[in-house]
């Protein structure tokens, strides 16, 4: 936790860090603060909804509202991490590629300014490829839950409702694998968002 406030005020400062000036430089400081934020963010976000709200939701509704609800949450962060594992990347690509903006705006008025935008990015894109590597295992979870197992295991909740005793007890052992699928899944998300962090900013650090 201490890490994580550390993380988000280190964010901060570097989003603040755009009214010194309107230099490159700044607007790097800028992109790099407002991709730690949301990494925090989203890193926080997911492992808090795993490890407290779920289970207090359990252990303060009825089990079949605390389910809904539970379902829900995790349905909107499924479409939460669809939108971050897009932006993140072009922060990311973004913020290595301009290391070097400085020397962009002397050869961007020259013939080589074309050239020289074009390498920065494939250099960030190679500097990158590890921790790009990492989220596209998040990009296949995400795509699972989303067009898998939450339409699948919510088509078993409606069916659960409505089935007599026999095939409910067979839609509901069904329903305990899809869960346990999930579960597996969200870990795994959970563990590559963390790892896709540790590798970017050590990145940043060593570029």
């Amino acid at each position: 936790m201490c890490s994580t406030a550390k993380l988000l005020v280190h964010g901060f400062l570097g989003i603040t860090g755009i009214a010194l000036g309107g230099s490159v430089r700044q607007l790097k400081t800028l992109g790099c603060g407002l991709e730690l934020v949301l990494w925090a963010l989203w890193l926080g976000g997911l492992w808090m909804l795993a490890l407290w709200v779920a289970p207090s939701l359990f252990k303060w509704l009825p089990k079949p509202e605390a389910g809904l609800v539970a379902g829900r949450l995790f349905y909107m962060m499924s479409w939460c991490s669809m939108g971050l594992v897009v932006v993140l990347p072009f922060l990311a690509v973004f913020n290595v590629a301009a290391v070097g903006m400085g020397e962009f705006s002397r050869a961007a008025s020259g013939p080589q300014g074309r050239h020289f935008v074009t390498n920065s990015l494939l250099n960030a894109l190679f500097v990158l490829r590890w921790p790009m590597a990492v989220l596209l295992v998040v990009i296949v979870a995400v795509v699972v839950e989303l067009w898998c197992i939450h339409p699948y295991m919510r088509g078993l909740r409606q069916s659960i409702a409505v089935a007599g005793p026999e095939l409910a007890q067979a839609l509901k052992a069904d329903f305990a694998r899809m869960h346990a699928y999930s579960t597996t899944v969200y870990a795994l998300k959970m563990v590559a968002v963390l790892v896709w962090g540790l590798l970017r900013y050590n990145t940043q650090k060593a570029a």
